[in-house]
């Protein structure tokens, strides 16, 4: 991040982070709104101009079309399909305008980026990417078929700027705001896992699962030694101490209710808990206890 924005953001925290917002961050959300705002007018441009020159288009297609006079019906499929091609490239940019920017109000409401809208950056790309290859094949091949029409002057124009935005927005504004998300994401990380290790730092001897654990654990340990103590006196018996524990202390897991076992799983970070059986739930957060 320090050759993009010219400072080193690994030394900074989440609060220090937000504060160079206005110096380092702001103005690459003013250009993706500035130049998706033209994108999008340009794309309306061209669907107006398809629209006004409706019949010097379709004279343009008979004349491309090989296959015969007869054949001159086929225009109309050709030109209303571009008129939805036109329409569905003027939705796509505002689309994104309108996820980036109510996801940007968030953001400052919040006073962090994480919750920039990923869909929105991702179509920004595509549509980049796709837009710049359609437009060159396309508007080349009907220069040609044209020459010096009007339509073709004023359609390769617009074309070329909606092109020339779209490289800007794509190779600058897009890729820089995905890497700013991609910090603040990463921030946010290191900070919940500081809390998280502090909170267990302070946990009742220092048991990593906090003061939720602390109690059955301490029973399972007091109940395990009478246990090891009885077993001893078993010559033959072949179980292990290890597997003794282990089940002693699964089945104080599984003794506790859904609420505090999805408690502890929220903190140990594991994902899916909602959808794992109790049993599932209690051999993992034993696993996490060996760690």
């Amino acid at each position: 991040m320090k050759n993009i924005f010219g400072i080193d953001f690994n030394k900074l925290d989440l609060n220090d982070l937000w504060k160079n917002e206005k110096q380092h961050f702001r103005i690459w959300f003013i250009l993706f709104i500035v130049f998706w705002s033209i994108i999008t007018l340009l794309y309306l441009g061209l669907f107006v101009l398809d629209l006004v020159f409706k019949d010097e288009i379709i004279k343009s297609i008979d004349a491309n079309i090989k296959n015969g006079p007869e054949q001159k019906n086929d225009s109309n499929p050709y030109y209303n399909t571009r008129l939805v091609i036109d329409i569905l490239f003027f939705i796509g940019p505002a689309i994104i305008l309108i996820l980036f920017v109510i996801s940007l109000v968030d953001s400052y409401k919040k006073k962090t980026f994480i919750g920039i809208s990923s869909f929105s950056i991702t179509l920004a790309k595509f549509i980049g990417i796709m837009t710049i290859i359609n437009l060159i094949l396309f508007s080349t091949s009907y220069i040609y078929a044209n020459g010096e029409t009007i339509y073709s002057k004023i359609y390769s124009s617009l074309s070329g700027i909606v092109i020339l935005f779209n490289i800007i927005q794509l190779f600058f504004a897009a890729n820089n705001i995905s890497k700013i998300k991609k910090l603040f994401i990463q921030k946010e990380l290191e900070n919940q896992a500081k809390i998280f290790f502090d909170a267990m730092n302070k946990a009742q001897n220092n048991s990593p699962f906090g003061p939720d654990l602390n109690s059955f654990f301490n029973n399972a340990q007091t109940k395990q030694q009478s246990v090891n103590e009885e077993e001893a006196t078993v010559v033959n018996d072949s179980t292990p101490k290890t597997e003794s524990e282990k089940q002693m202390i699964i089945k104080k897991i599984l003794e506790l209710p859904n609420e505090q076992l999805h408690k502890i799983a929220e903190k140990l970070n594991i994902f899916g808990y909602e959808e794992m059986s109790k049993e599932q739930l209690a051999e993992i957060i034993y696993n996490h206890t060996k760690k």
